[in-house]
């Protein structure tokens, strides 16, 4: 099985000035094992065109999918596929209509995390009623809700989401309805590929035929991935500290997505 991560952010997003740049998603994504990546930069389409130019250029293994998140006026929108940018700020319905007028794919993020702008579950619903406006996937875990859910939690305060769980239910519920099941790190730092999307052969063709599959990365492959940022990066990247919160929050880890398939190749 193939291993996507479709939800990735450079420091070309403003809220990822730790982050990488588009050619080091790249190289970090050889390092690691990635098949495919999305660099979905906030309300930008440079960064990810930056990226597929490198991969092209290094004739990697790496498949880039162009794309960005859209920021539309009921919450945010990851567009794949896509040819050129789509314009933010306008009613979601308009927004997947304009990433489907170009055959782009359209994934709802992290539903009802009211952190940062998400869709509300009924919102959706109503979206998928309509072949223009249907979602052709949803976030059944995002890995920035559930860092933030541990970061909490090991601060000694009450749980502070549930939405990654919820939005797995909500799939469950309607799987014929809101299109493929998708997992992502949604990084913006210098690691990515923790939580991944598997497909076989074809990540269009999985997608829009729904026959993706929400991964958990084994505890031993995030060693690896860490390890790989740290050579990667050097003092850039707090090794140690990541190992640590591993260390810590593995337990926890454990039961929060056992309801994902670990990734075991």
């Amino acid at each position: 099985m193939n291993l996507a991560d479709l939800h990735i952010h450079t420091n070309a997003s403003p809220d990822a000035r730790e982050g990488m740049t588009p050619d080091q998603t790249v190289e970090l994504a050889e390092r690691i094992g990635i098949d495919t990546i999305a660099i979905t930069d906030h309300d930008t389409f440079e960064s990810s065109l930056a990226a597929w130019n490198t991969s092209q250029r290094r004739n990697s293994q790496v498949n880039v999918v162009p794309g960005m998140e859209v920021t539309s006026r009921e919450g945010h929108v990851i567009a794949l596929f896509l040819r050129e940018p789509i314009p933010s700020n306008m009613p979601i319905s308009e927004t997947i209509e304009a990433i489907h007028g170009q055959g782009g794919l359209a994934i709802l993020p992290h539903p009802e995390f009211v952190v940062i702008p998400s869709v509300k579950k009924e919102r959706a619903l109503e979206l998928a009623a309509r072949p223009s406006t249907r979602p052709d996937g949803i976030e059944i875990f995002n890995g920035g809700v559930f860092d933030y859910a541990m970061r909490k939690t090991l601060a000694g305060k009450k749980f502070p989401t549930t939405a990654n769980q919820d939005a797995h239910a909500f799939y469950k519920k309607n799987p014929d309805t809101l299109g493929a099941a998708t997992a992502s790190s949604d990084a913006h730092r210098k690691t990515f590929g923790r939580f991944v999307t598997g497909y076989e052969y074809n990540l269009y063709r999985a997608i829009t035929n729904n026959t993706t599959v929400a991964l958990a990365r084994s505890v031993d492959e995030v060693r690896h991935i860490v390890k790989s940022s740290a050579d990667m990066f050097g003092s850039e990247f707090d090794a140690e500290k990541i190992q640590e919160w591993i260390s810590r929050i593995q337990e926890k880890e454990d039961e929060y997505f056992s309801y994902l398939q670990p990734n075991t190749s």
